[in-house]
């Protein structure tokens, strides 16, 4: 297994000179997430900025690190590619990253939020007996690697594994748009979300006690009143909506 890791695209938002001015003029600006409710768990912990010409820079910034980062996956693919093609082993190529980018929506930049712009990642797979083209809405997990890895090659099954294989979904078969993954972060900010959901929500001992069933603690954080109702959308469907479509590449003109 070949693993090569980047930085970017990542804070700080500096991009090549000549993608930042292509997209300074095309891209978009989340303005009506700026009026949304503050939610308290992120306060303190991460960037903001509601200045509409600070968010476009930043977005302009951000998407030309995107395209520069594709620039050079690109040619790491192409470099292995070619190895395959003098030693004609086979291959799968898989791009993921640690985390999504708030890049203006609510106004926040950066993570450590759960909203899908911070928690949403590309997870894309390439490679002998993997369908083409297809796209999948259900939820996923960075812990799904392991398992799947193990079961495309061939390799002994991960022990105690908390993910699942996709091998199903990556072959052809259907999309489980019920599946439901879990994530988290640093203590500190789990602490404020649980002093939120006490104050907005139920006592926090009755959160605890829930905790241990899934089903119940979707019912717990469904009287939460922080978020609009338009956001409580299942997750498959959230997925189709964030984050926000990239701007067609101009290379590709």
């Amino acid at each position: 297994m070949l693993c090569v890791g980047t930085y970017g695209p990542h804070p700080p938002y500096v991009a090549p000179r000549e993608l930042y001015g292509c997209y300074l003029d095309k891209v978009s600006l989340p303005e009506e997430t700026f009026a949304y409710a503050d939610h308290p768990a992120p306060e303190g912990r991460i960037m903001r900025e509601r200045d509409p010409e600070v968010v476009r820079a930043a977005r302009a910034a951000y998407y030309g690190l995107v395209e520069f980062e594709d620039q050079q996956v690109g040619k790491v693919y192409d470099a292995y590619q070619a190895y395959l093609k003098r030693t004609g082993r086979e291959v799968i190529f898989v791009y993921v990253s640690d985390h999504g980018e708030q890049i203006g929506y609510r106004g926040y930049f950066g993570k450590s939020t759960f909203y899908d712009a911070s928690s949403h990642i590309p997870m894309l797979f390439i490679g002998d007996g993997i369908q083409k083209g297809r796209r999948l809405h259900g939820a996923a997990s960075l812990m799904d690697l392991g398992p799947t890895l193990c079961e495309l090659t061939g390799a002994s099954p991960v022990p105690k594994a908390d993910g699942v294989s996709l091998v199903p979904q990556l072959t052809g078969g259907a999309d489980d748009l019920e599946r439901m993954v879990l994530a988290e972060v640093d203590g500190a900010l789990v602490e404020k979300m649980r002093a939120s959901l006490a104050e907005a929500c139920r006592p926090v001992e009755q959160i605890r006690e829930q905790a241990e069933n899934p089903a119940d603690n979707l019912t717990v954080l469904s009287h939460c009143n922080h978020d609009s109702d338009s956001e409580r959308r299942h997750c498959p469907e959230r997925a189709r909506h964030y984050p926000d479509p990239m701007v067609k590449s101009h290379l590709s003109k």
